[in-house]
């Protein structure tokens, strides 16, 4: 006799899904406002009490860390989450599952350490390489608490966890740093961090897995896994190849001027993108019986999105200099030009990441995979050929590829079918390039090209938000757009069916 499922299947109403979601957003945000503080001060920070060879050699593990990582990454959390309803004994043995891979491929990670210093030339690496390796298995033991935190939409502990994760990190690397341990900061800040986060998922889930067993019903969600799991590893080739290639030919100080250009950019969006998306996809998969309200709420979020990153992009690209020497200080100015090339690709992240919402809600993640492979080969390309112009060569041909090429293919293969068409992409977008072109008149007259104080560069962040919100109200449907966003909890909400 199966086990109750009550504590996994949840029954929510109408009301409480779109309550939920909106309430859900607002900690989500306000964690990552959080977040992103003490991330940015920790960059800071650290990067006045380390040299770029410390970020360099600790990016040049990242590779490997990360190739595995994703190996480790079955989708699990995923499948938990768009589920419709999910036993007890499959979560438990997805569990082992998890918890099996994640031991191997962390040995793996381990024994292979001393060929990836051998690959750079870094003796260092060896320690580093089998230091960070057993955050896999810590990585692996999360995955399950965690995603049924999120199909429980209890958004409002995964943002407490989110928040202690970071502050432990943050506060362990930095004092690690001041000890003098160098580049052994960084692995201490990741490991506090990870660890912290393993614990706080598993006091906050209050779940415990069943003795180890295998259940055949859980094949159809390891399907679904491993065909995210080959999105995910398609998407990791077109993400570090760069870091790879620029340390093997030009060296731990470039690498760690593109590294802290790169994390710069995209960790603040990333610490964006994965609670969103948190929100986002139970919202969007409860939403499938409904196509009119999964297009709506899919468009409110996307602009929701938009509206949130872009403008910020566009301040980073005009006053990267500024930036730079304000954050980091004279000796990283080299960093500059990559900093506003990898702010061009992040105007277009924010949208490009949105159509996994499309793929995974729509139980489409085998066509996520081939789309996601092909965008990885594109950007392989561009890291190729773009390194034989250094560091900056990588960046501005990553950075046109992304937004030219790679936004346009994923946005095709994301709503070629299903209830979102590319007119309704199309649709949601063209408000918001008013805001772009708005933004971008204000900055190139206001920019800083020099150092300068907090003083200044925040009033010339506060008129780019200002130009770009001006800017979409003005574009036709644009105030109509600012309505729809704040009536989002309406959108989410599920149309009542003729029984209720």
């Amino acid at each position: 006799m199966a086990e109750p499922d009550d504590a996994f299947n949840v029954a929510f109403t109408a009301e409480s899904i779109a309550s939920k979601s909106v309430g859900g957003a607002a900690a989500t945000f306000a964690a990552q406002g959080v977040r992103f503080v003490f991330q940015v001060v920790s960059q800071v920070i650290l990067a006045r009490l380390l040299d770029p060879a410390a970020f360099g050699l600790v990016a040049m593990a990242a590779p490997v860390i990360g190739f595995i990582q994703v190996l480790n990454d079955l989708g699990f959390a995923q499948a938990i989450v768009q589920r419709g309803s999910i036993t007890r004994r499959q979560v438990s043995a997805m569990f082992w599952i998890s918890a099996a891979i994640g031991a191997l491929l962390s040995a793996v990670a381990a024994i292979s350490a001393p060929l990836t210093a051998w690959v750079f030339g870094e003796p260092r690496l060896t320690a580093v390489v089998a230091a960070l390796a057993g955050l896999i298995l810590v990585s692996s033991l999360a995955v399950l608490p965690s995603a049924l935190l999120n199909r429980r939409l209890r958004f409002d502990l995964l943002a407490i966890i989110d928040i202690g994760c970071v502050i432990a990190g943050v506060v362990a690397g930095i004092a690690a740093a001041w000890c003098g341990l160098g580049y052994w900061s960084l692995v201490i800040m990741q490991a506090a961090g990870s660890v912290s986060g393993l614990l706080l998922v598993w006091y906050f889930s209050g779940w415990r897995p069943s003795r180890p067993s295998y259940d055949p019903s859980v094949r159809p969600l390891v399907r679904f896994g491993a065909n995210l799991m080959g999105s995910n590893l398609a998407s990791y080739f077109s993400m570090t190849a760069d870091n790879f290639l620029i340390g093997a030919v030009n060296g731990a100080v470039a690498l760690g001027f593109y590294d802290r250009s790169y994390n710069l950019v995209i960790k603040p969006l990333g610490q964006l993108f994965a609670p969103v998306g948190r929100v986002a996809i139970p919202a969007l998969a409860r939403l499938r019986d409904w196509p009119d309200r999964y297009r709506s709420a899919y468009a409110r979020m996307a602009q929701a999105v938009c509206i949130g990153c872009v403008p910020g992009m566009l301040f980073s690209i005009f006053n990267a200099k500024a930036v730079i020497l304000l954050l980091f200080g004279a000796p990283w100015i080299a960093a500059a030009p990559v900093f506003a090339w990898i702010s061009f690709g992040g105007v277009a992240a924010p949208l490009y990441s949105t159509m996994a919402w499309l793929f995974v809600t729509q139980d489409r993640t085998q066509e996520q995979m081939m789309f996601s492979t092909a965008t990885a080969v594109l950007s392989v390309i561009s890291f190729a050929i773009g390194v034989f112009w250094g560091v900056v060569g990588v960046a501005m041909l990553a950075a046109c590829c992304f937004v030219f090429i790679q936004l346009p293919l994923m946005t095709w293969g994301a709503t070629r079918s299903g209830p979102v068409s590319l007119r309704d992409v199309t649709r949601a977008v063209f408000p918001l390039l008013g805001g772009v072109a708005a933004s971008a008149a204000v900055l190139s007259w206001l920019a800083e090209d020099g150092a300068v104080g907090v003083e200044r560069l925040v009033p010339i962040f506060v008129a780019s938000y200002a130009a770009f919100l001006l800017g979409v109200g003005c574009m036709p449907g644009g105030i109509p757009l600012f309505r729809n966003i704040t009536d989002l909890r309406f959108y989410l909400r599920p149309k009542r069916s003729s029984a209720e």
